[in-house]
């Protein structure tokens, strides 16, 4: 009874007399039961070898857990920030270094002093370095000062910037984010130095400024047995 049940099953009967409709029916059956039956097969073969997800926690992990986990490959790792900005000043410092001129005593008030007494010593002229020293090493000393103001701005401008990032970065991506980060600060500053040595020539150059001293050079030109001569002061 049961084979002949299976042999004549036909779950697409149509009811019909005609022999050979009823023939393609019952292969049909056959057909869609195997097919089925393979792929509940393939559908269980897969779940039995599928990849596992496992989801686990760790409460505030310490930076040796998190490297831990990273090493062993977890694709899926994270670890979201409970703060998702933090200023420069709290984890980048500079220790600017400047020129030694700039921290000897050629440029301390000491030697303004002793510059002044040295004015008008002996028998040299004014145009002498001896009597023009003074304002030499006093230029110098606001050329000096002027590049550490402009540093130490540019230090507080950049230490209340923000780091923000929603989750924990791999070290090796933000150790060169931090290197690019000081090299751009190093290029700005530079030009902002640069910038303002600019606006300082250009201000004199455009106003035709000359020098109180009148500390300059001379030049003659000799045309038709006649001398012109003319004195350019800066």
């Amino acid at each position: 009874m049961v084979k002949i049940f299976i042999l004549k099953w036909n779950i697409f009967n149509s009811y019909s007399t005609d022999e050979y409709k009823e023939k393609n029916e019952i292969l049909s059956t056959r057909i869609y039961i195997i097919v089925l039956f393979l792929s509940l097969t393939l559908f269980c073969s897969f779940l039995s070898f599928e990849k596992q997800i496992k989801t686990i926690s760790f409460s505030n992990p310490s930076q040796t857990q998190f490297d831990e986990l990273q090493n062993n490959s977890l694709d899926q790792l994270q670890c979201p920030c409970t703060q998702i900005s933090v200023k420069y000043s709290e984890f980048i410092q500079f220790r600017p270094t400047y020129h030694q001129i700039c921290s000897s005593i050629f440029v301390s008030s000491d030697w303004d002093k002793w510059g002044m007494n040295w004015k008008g010593q002996g028998p040299c002229s004014s145009s002498d370095f001896i009597n023009q020293a003074h304002n030499y090493f006093y230029l110098l000393s606001e050329y000096c000062q002027l590049s550490q103001d402009l540093v130490l701005k540019e230090l507080e401008q950049f230490y209340v910037m923000q780091y923000i990032t929603s989750g924990v970065i791999q070290f090796k991506q933000f150790n060169s984010e931090i290197k690019s980060l000081i090299e751009n600060f190093k290029v700005k500053t530079q030009k902002s130095l640069k910038t303002q040595l600019n606006i300082i020539q250009s201000v004199i150059f455009n106003n035709q400024l000359l020098s109180h001293l009148r500390i300059g050079m001379s030049y003659q030109i000799q045309c038709c047995n006649t001398i012109l001569r003319s004195n350019i002061y800066r």
